[in-house]
Formats: structure tokens, C-alpha cells, sequence
């Protein structure tokens, strides 16, 4: 019986798109090759897009194998702290291109000098985790076609980077961005007005601003949002006059 068990769970692993090991200490080397090779990876045909190894115990060695996936398009690294921003961007060129979603932590995009020009271009999902040297707007000018960026105790002086506009002339679309997280990351005491550059957003549609010391009077930036489906102010400290100007959003 255990062995007809095992066999069903070695043929199910050819079929999943999806891998979630998230904060998974026993995920190492050894592991996640084993899972990989259940995979079939070394098959045009593997159906892996979805690759979630955050705060795992993986080193440069893994991430050999797991640029060898041949359709994987998401890729979560967030707290892998034995994979060297070295390693990450010496990989093939092919594969990072393939990649349309990453999620990357500290030390990853302001150790190299071309870090950034490694992204792939047509990037759509981008999650930042404690970069706190690396300029944001360099990165979204670089990555005009995002559409989900999420950045986490990033510290930023203020969120001008949204308003990049395309061309040397400063005239065409505004940056594509549907989903803007920011999780502690602007920095308290700011000046009034430290959301006024989310206008230029005019097809957001998620807007999640946790624990960045907004004030009310902050809040009436965000009537002119439009498309906007999704809101949440978590942690906050929205009084009683910053809860009436969200009724007209």
C-alpha cells in the first residue's frame, strides 16, 4: 500500500504548475532536487510555471536547477540568504527572460552595477524586500511594463517614481501598474502631499499601503482613482475625518 502511494505521488508531481515551499526549513539542496527531478524538468514539456522558496535552505546550487526550468514564469527568493545576487545574475539570459514574475530580497539589486539592466525588460510582477539602496526609479523606467509591484520596508523619500512618463521628451503612457503594495516603506514625517504622484495611476486597480504612517489628509489623493477596486490602509492610524473622504472614493 505504501508503495502504491508513493508511485501516485511521484506521477502527480509531472503534473503540478505549482510549487509553494514558502518558509519550509527542510527544503534544501538535496530536497528540492529530488522535487525537481519529479518534476521532469529536463523535459520541454514540464508543467512547473510556479516556484515559491522563500526563507528556505538553498543555496547557488539550487538555483543551477532552477534555472533549468524551461517554462517557469514565477520565482520567489525572498530570505535565501545562501543565494549570492552573483549567482542570480550570472544565469542564462534565456531563463530570466522567460521569467515574468520575481520576487527578490536584500542585497539582490545593489550588489552588482548591471543588476538592474539583467531584469528582463518584459517583466510584469516585481516583489522587493528590504532594498534600501537601490533606486526605484531607475528600476520602473527600466520595467515600463509592470503591472504588480510590490515593494516591503523599502524605505523610500517619496513615490515621484510613479509618474515616469515614456520617452526622452517626457510625453507618452504613464507607467501600466494595476496592483501597488507598499508595506512599511515610506518613511514617517514625511511632508504633506506624499501620495499625490498616485494620480498618474489612472488604471490601478489594487492599492495596498500597510504601516506607512499616512495621515487624513493624505487620503484625498486617492479620490481621483477611478478604476480602483481594491483598498486597504491597514495600520494606518486613519482618524475620524480621513474615514469621511474614503466614502467618496
Amino acid at each position: 500500500m505504501a508503495k502504491k502511494w508513493y508511485s501516485a505521488i511521484w506521477r502527480a508531481q509531472t503534473r503540478l504548475d505549482l510549487h509553494d515551499w514558502q518558509i519550509c526549513n527542510s527544503i534544501n539542496d538535496v530536497s528540492l532536487g529530488v522535487i525537481l527531478q519529479r518534476c521532469d524538468i529536463s523535459k520541454s514539456t514540464c508543467a512547473l510555471q510556479y516556484l515559491d522558496v522563500r526563507e528556505c535552505d538553498v543555496s547557488d546550487r539550487a538555483l543551477s536547477l532552477i534555472s533549468s526550468i524551461p517554462n517557469l514564469r514565477s520565482l520567489f527568493l525572498n530570505g535565501c540568504k545562501k543565494i549570492s545576487a552573483k549567482a542570480f545574475f550570472s544565469v542564462e539570459p534565456a531563463f530570466l527572460a522567460q521569467l515574468r514574475h520575481i520576487s527578490l530580497s536584500s542585497s539582490f539589486l545593489n550588489t552588482l552595477d548591471l543588476s538592474i539592466a539583467a531584469l528582463p525588460m518584459n517583466l510584469q510582477s516585481l516583489h522587493l524586500y528590504r532594498e534600501k539602496q537601490i533606486s526605484v526609479q531607475e528600476l520602473v523606467t527600466r520595467l515600463s511594463q509592470l503591472h504588480t509591484l510590490r515593494l516591503w520596508i523599502c524605505s523610500l523619500d517619496s513615490l515621484d517614481f510613479l509618474t515616469y512618463k515614456k520617452g526622452h521628451d517626457g510625453r507618452g503612457s504613464n507607467l501600466t501598474l494595476r496592483d501597488l503594495e507598499l508595506f512599511s516603506s515610506i518613511k514617517a514625517n514625511q511632508q504633506e502631499g506624499i501620495l499625490q504622484p498616485l494620480h498618474a495611476l489612472t488604471g490601478l486597480q489594487s492599492l495596498r499601503l500597510h504601516e506607512c504612517a499616512l495621515r487624513d489628509e493624505d487620503l484625498r489623493y486617492l479620490t481621483s482613482l477611478s478604476a480602483l477596486r481594491v483598498l486597504v490602509l491597514r495600520s494606518n492610524g486613519i482618524t475620524g475625518p480621513g474615514k469621511y473622504i474614503l466614502v467618496v472614493i
